[in-house]
């Protein structure tokens, strides 16, 4: 079903509500960005995509993001529109995404064709529809502090983590994800306070899906605070209440004898379950004379599993199948290494690590190890390469889990990206 049948009428319609006068119009900056992705995977008889047999998967994907900006002292917005042709054959993906939770319609739209091992999609989407304005008169009340509002579709992105971020609470990138230039926008109004150059206060509003059961109907509130602390330091605060659950935290960051430190973490109570989880990671990274750069992160989350038995359970859950659940596993421990090798060429390893209790209560662990290559093709292009492989117990003879990566099947990811 079409949601909106011309994406250029949603530009012109959205021009015209927030209210843009011909000066407005001065000095639109009109850019794009073409991202091509290629995968081929191969699983064991015991990993997704399998099915009892060894297989061969592959995937690819082209997409273009256009994006047209404009920037005054007084005000700014911003529309992209972008585009996706893509094709799977037998690789087992998501269509659910966490910012589907947090738009108030689609405002996108695709054609789908399906067979029994293969999917063909092609679609678009309004992923920014944003304005926003800075208000002098908090200058008049409040000296040097500053203010500025916004409305529409726009990325929320808090957090102190590399790896995992407890304070996103509407969403986060994985550790494994390879493109993450752009977060996708979600339909909120905020209201940002700065009181000093090193100090800012947001108020966020965001609006829910009617179209996902896991947001009908439920609001979305949250306030978050960071400051700098010292010379070398800074604090994070959040309170929220984001899809039946109130959630508190915080995060703090300082760095010592050359080395980083942070700890976040929130504490939500779900009214629905009627019980608190709490989440936290804590890391640290440092930078070698040589150049390599080493960052290493823990993580733990009561709403994740204990034990080899509620893999599934969690699985099943709508918190995980969004991502809102970063993990399956409640314990996971990350580490990644990261190298500039020539002015061209850089390079990063990342490893991640979870452990369950198995029927007998003996600890299970189960690896996953990326490595990536990035070539930097032109100053406005590069070409990325990367492997995936995992260690760990695969899926039972019914298909279930018994292991947070060992179903994951060995991959090799090619992703070339330009921009215009």
């Amino acid at each position: 079903m079409w949601t909106l049948k011309h994406p250029l009428s949603f530009c012109l319609l959205a021009i015209e509500i927030l209210g843009y006068t011909s000066a407005s119009w001065a000095s639109p900056q009109f850019t794009g960005r073409v991202a091509v992705l290629g995968a081929l995977a191969h699983a064991d008889a015991d990993q997704a995509g399998g099915n009892g047999k060894d297989a061969y998967l592959n995937a690819n994907q082209q997409g273009l993001r256009l994006m047209l900006d404009d920037t005054s002292a007084q005000d700014q917005w911003s529309i992209h529109l972008r585009t996706v042709r893509q094709y799977v054959e037998n690789y087992p993906i998501s269509n659910l995404h966490s910012s589907d939770l947090f738009r108030a319609k689609t405002l996108s739209d695709d054609w789908t064709d399906t067979s029994p091992n293969t999917q063909t999609k092609i679609g678009y989407e309004i992923d920014r529809a944003v304005y926003k304005a800075q208000i002098p008169q908090i200058a008049k009340l409040f000296g040097d502090a500053s203010a500025s509002a916004s409305i529409g579709r726009q990325p929320i992105d808090w957090g102190a983590g590399r790896f995992w971020q407890p304070m996103n609470v509407f969403g986060s990138f994985a550790p494994t994800d390879l493109d993450t230039d752009f977060k996708p926008g979600i339909d909120a109004a905020t209201f940002d306070f700065y009181p000093s150059a090193f100090s800012s206060l947001t108020a966020a509003y965001v609006f829910s899906s009617d179209a996902q059961t896991l947001s009908k109907g439920k609001n979305n509130v949250a306030l978050h605070y960071r400051a700098q602390v010292g010379d070398v330091s800074e604090l994070g605060l959040i309170a929220a209440d984001v899809l039946d659950n109130q959630i508190y935290g915080g995060s703090f960051e300082t760095t010592w004898q050359g080395m980083g430190f942070r700890v976040e973490g929130t504490r939500t109570y779900d009214k629905n379950a009627k019980r608190d989880y709490n989440f936290w990671i804590a890391g640290i990274d440092y930078q070698f004379d040589n150049g390599i750069l080493i960052a290493g992160e823990v993580y733990n989350n009561e709403r994740g599993a204990e034990n080899v038995n509620q893999l599934n359970t969690v699985a099943s859950q709508a918190w995980y199948r969004y991502g809102l659940l970063p993990q399956l596993s409640r314990q996971v421990a990350g580490i990644s290494l990261q190298k500039d090798v020539t002015p061209l060429w850089q390079v990063q390893y990342l490893l991640l690590s979870s452990w369950l209790k198995d029927s007998r209560q003996n600890t299970e662990a189960s690896w996953l190890n990326q490595i990536n290559a990035t070539y930097s093709v032109s100053n406005e292009s590069s070409l990325l390469i990367s492997a995936l492989f995992t260690e760990g117990k695969g899926l039972s003879g019914n298909q279930q889990l018994n292991s947070e990566f060992g179903a994951v099947p060995l991959s090799l990811t090619a992703k070339f990206v330009m921009y215009f």
